[in-house]
């Protein structure tokens, strides 16, 4: 299913496919939230800080990246192009922690966004808490290691 995908840490020369990822992802899975907020520039600043790394392919396509806070363990996005879902790549970024990121990781997934909640779910991450911001209810994933 993800044959021939490659993880590694994000360089700049990353930086203009990242930001088109960003925004088409975001496009399609906040469907409910009006487009005009979602702008190519939106990836440098929700990401300053942040570890970030990418799939891609064996010609250095990139299909996907994961950035996270790393002094909370803190997943902030993760995000697969349209088009490549279902195909075992954010698995794969999720996996890709363990090598240098300790157990356990916290994230947060809008509530509407009901494929990421059943992604998550389906790959071991537990709720533990939910709330509310200024563009709708989230919960408050965390994950402890694989059930099996």
């Amino acid at each position: 299913m993800n044959t021939g995908i490659n993880i590694r840490r994000a360089e700049a020369k990353d930086s203009t496919a990242l930001a088109r990822v960003f925004l088409e992802s975001r496009l399609e899975a906040f469907y409910w939230q009006n487009p005009a907020r979602f702008r190519l520039e939106d990836f440098e600043e929700e990401t300053a800080g942040e570890k970030v790394f990418v799939a891609e392919d064996g010609s250095g396509r990139i299909f996907g990246f994961i950035s996270v806070w790393e002094p909370e363990r803190f997943i902030h996005h993760l995000y697969i192009a349209p088009g490549q879902q279902r195909r075992g790549i954010g698995k794969r970024l999720l996996e890709s922690l363990s090598s240098w990121l300790p157990l356990p990781y916290r994230l947060k997934c809008k509530v509407r966004n009901e494929a990421a909640c059943a992604f998550y779910r389906k790959n071991d991450w537990v709720e533990t808490a939910r709330g509310t911001d200024e563009h709708g209810e989230y919960l408050v994933l965390e994950f402890h290691g694989p059930k099996h």
